[in-house]
């Protein structure tokens, strides 16, 4: 039989700033381990602000789903074939695999649940798409 899996609420102590972004700090919840990789879930916040020119840059994922809901502060996002948007707390984007965007900035005190599949997923950087010639 299949047991639930619970996270708790994260203490201070249980975000790492050893993940892919500087600017960021994360707690696990341990879905990864539950699931056999399947699926991750992460509860993602600032360690520092991120201005226009200090985000992550133009990239994409290779996760087949990853999911953002948007707990606290806001971020900035540019998306090819959308442009920039900001998310603020309540806000929710669900990322398809291969769609290339750059967080451009992320408020001070900004909190994310972040959920992807698989748990661990490879990045690729790719070239800014706006500067793309038609």
């Amino acid at each position: 039989m299949t047991l639930p899996h619970i996270a708790r609420a994260p203490k201070d102590e249980d975000f790492k700033s050893d993940g892919p972004r500087p600017f960021f700090a994360y707690a696990d919840t341990g879905l990864g381990k539950n699931t056999d990789g399947r699926f991750g879930a992460s509860i993602v916040r600032t360690v520092r602000a991120v201005k226009p020119g200090d985000g992550t840059g133009w990239h994409y994922h290779h996760a087949e789903l990853q999911l953002i809901y948007v707990i606290r502060g806001h971020a900035v996002l540019d998306y090819a074939g959308i442009g920039r948007t900001v998310l603020k707390a309540g806000d929710m984007v669900y990322q398809p695999k291969g769609v290339r965007h750059d967080v451009v900035e992320v408020s001070e005190g900004y909190e994310h649940i972040e959920i992807d599949m698989p748990a661990s997923f490879e990045t690729t950087s790719v070239a800014d798409p706006t500067n793309e010639v038609a």
